[in-house]
């Protein structure tokens, strides 16, 4: 039978958005002191890792993680029974965007709308050149775009 843990600062098995100039906050309550308890994880690198809690006292451990790095991660709560390490079914998925991009405006570039054609339609496998939309920045910028 797992071991409980409940993750007390954030909704337990759900996603949490931060952006990568913020840290990860996460306190843990757990039922039984008498184990030690990590979190796996594949923060921060392509692999699963374990990262230990800090201990504040018999049943509360809490983590600081960086948010270095963008894109999403999950981090699972585990205990040691004495023999292995066992999952206690507690997760919190994370979503780490860059910081800038609350504050972009996207404009997604179709080539075909930046085609030179002198009236007419155009045809399939006609369109235009990123030197054809290169040509357009200074009205991209004018309109405040800042990513295309």
């Amino acid at each position: 039978m797992p071991v409980h843990a409940t993750i007390t600062n954030h909704i337990p098995n759900s996603v949490v958005k931060l952006t990568n100039d913020q840290e990860l906050v996460v306190d843990v309550q757990v039922e039984k002191p008498s184990h030690r308890y990590r979190v796996w994880t594949d923060w921060s690198t392509s692999t699963y890792h374990s990262v230990n809690f800090e201990k504040k006292d018999d049943h509360h451990y809490s983590l600081l993680l960086p948010c270095d790095n963008t894109g999403f991660f999950t981090l699972k709560i585990q205990y040691h029974d004495g023999v292995k390490w066992q999952n206690t079914g507690t997760f919190l998925d994370v979503h780490v965007d860059p910081d800038w991009i609350y504050d972009a405006i996207v404009y997604n570039v179709f080539l075909r709308a930046f085609t030179k054609v002198d009236g007419g339609d155009v045809m399939p496998g006609e369109g235009g050149t990123f030197e054809d939309v290169i040509a357009h920045m200074d009205e991209f910028v004018d309109l405040g775009i800042n990513v295309l």
